[in-house]
């Protein structure tokens, strides 16, 4: 007797969540805001294939380095009016996520880190990767993510949730593509949040025309 199934991927796609999230004026005024800070101008993310195998040697087909794209770092904008809009307004739809895909097993969460801001231009994209994150905690890049002494941060711990959220859409390309022929093409104040494993491969696709602002924040 054959059991049939349906693909990997389409039951993985059960548990991504596109949620309008802020209005489009709150985000014209963020993007307004953030404009005026300091950006970085430096990403280093590789792809899969640049990395080490299990053997230890580096592998080197279809290289794909991120190129720069301009962030904030985690405590430019903490405890800021716009990061803390950002910050009330994430705890609604991760609550709705958690009540509508959590399902019996996931029984809460702790908190989410500060919010991350990324600048795309035009030619810019995010290479391919999964959110396999260390440990939030005070040994394990605290500072860096921005927790210390944030109303958000109870305790430290595990990602189990990544936040990726965008702040326009008058912009051409950029979308989020999973699953290898899944693209999220999000509106402005819409956020996707999709668990933080290896089972969840994604990237940006390159920004054809505009600047595309967006957040990411992760969930423990």
């Amino acid at each position: 007797m054959k059991v049939r199934s349906k693909r990997a991927g389409s039951l993985l796609e059960n548990y991504v969540m596109r949620i309008p999230t802020l209005e489009r004026e709150v985000c014209e005024k963020i993007i307004t805001k953030i404009d005026k800070e300091k950006w970085e101008s430096d990403h280093s993310l590789y792809s899969y294939n640049d990395i080490k195998d299990f053997n230890n040697e580096q592998t080197v087909d279809s290289k794909e380095k991120t190129p720069s794209i301009d962030y904030t770092n985690f405590l430019t904008l903490r405890n800021a009016p716009t990061d803390n809009i950002i910050i009330e307004a994430l705890y609604s739809s991760i609550k709705k996520y958690v009540t509508e895909k959590g399902g019996e097993y996931f029984k809460g969460w702790q908190g989410y880190t500060a919010i991350k801001y990324h600048k795309y231009g035009v030619g810019n994209f995010m290479a391919k990767h999964a959110d396999l994150m260390y440990i939030i905690g005070e040994e394990d890049g605290e500072e860096e993510l921005g927790l210390i002494d944030h109303p958000n941060k109870p305790f430290a711990g595990i990602p189990i949730l990544s936040i990726i959220g965008v702040l326009n859409d008058d912009y051409e390309g950029g979308e989020v593509e999973m699953f290898e022929n899944t693209k999220f093409d999000l509106q402005a104040g819409e956020v996707l949040i999709f668990p933080s494993v290896f089972l969840y491969p994604h990237k940006v696709c390159d920004v054809l025309k505009g600047t595309r602002y967006s957040f990411v924040s992760w969930v423990y």
